[in-house]
């Protein structure tokens, strides 16, 4: 007969903590870890939605925020409409600053005359018009230059508007008022 005998481990040490760790199996760690890792998981998941949907209702915040002022500026810009006479006056303006000062003020350089002094020029935008006040000797010179003026293609239809002997100057100048009509574009 054959002799087996089984063997029997008995432990007479008391449980402890570390005698559970040594102890505990394989299949019990690997199990034990992954619930630590799928729950860390579920934490960080976790986490992460709640930190964007913060952020979606601070953007929410903005956006009706910045709406409401919007609104508030659309409602306030249409109930103070601009008056017609101030719009009409505002359009005067804007052709008088958009007129080509230089290429004016480059014509009438260009068109010197030795004994005319111009004094003033004001042009009269919607009618495409200018009015050059200026200065001669003598009469005969008042006529040439507006002579010079009519033969230039800036202005034409040069004519004297009004003239007058400055008496009180000793040498009795000539102020006159010439009036053109003004092509903005020299041909």
């Amino acid at each position: 007969m054959s002799n087996r005998f089984r063997s029997i481990q008995v432990d007479f040490s008391p449980s402890t903590l570390g005698r559970g760790i040594l102890t505990t199996s394989r299949l019990a760690w690997f199990l034990l870890i992954c619930a630590a890792i799928t729950w860390s998981a579920v934490i960080y998941r976790t986490y992460v939605h709640l930190h964007q949907q913060s952020q979606n209702e601070g953007a929410i915040r903005h956006l009706a925020a910045k709406a409401e002022t919007e609104s508030k500026i659309r409602a306030s810009t249409r109930q103070s409409p601009l008056p017609l006479e101030r719009v009409v006056a505002i359009n005067k303006v804007v052709d008088q600053l958009n007129l080509p000062w230089s290429g004016l003020f480059d014509a009438l350089d260009s068109l010197y005359f030795p004994n005319v002094a111009i004094l003033a020029v004001e042009p009269i935008a919607p009618r495409s018009q200018i009015l050059i006040q200026a200065e001669a000797r003598n009469a005969e010179q008042m006529v040439a230059y507006l002579t010079l003026l009519k033969g230039t293609a800036l202005f034409k239809d040069a004519r004297i508007k009004s003239h007058e002997i400055h008496e009180a100057d000793p040498n009795k100048p000539i102020r006159f008022l010439v009036e053109s009509t003004w092509n903005k574009v020299p041909i």
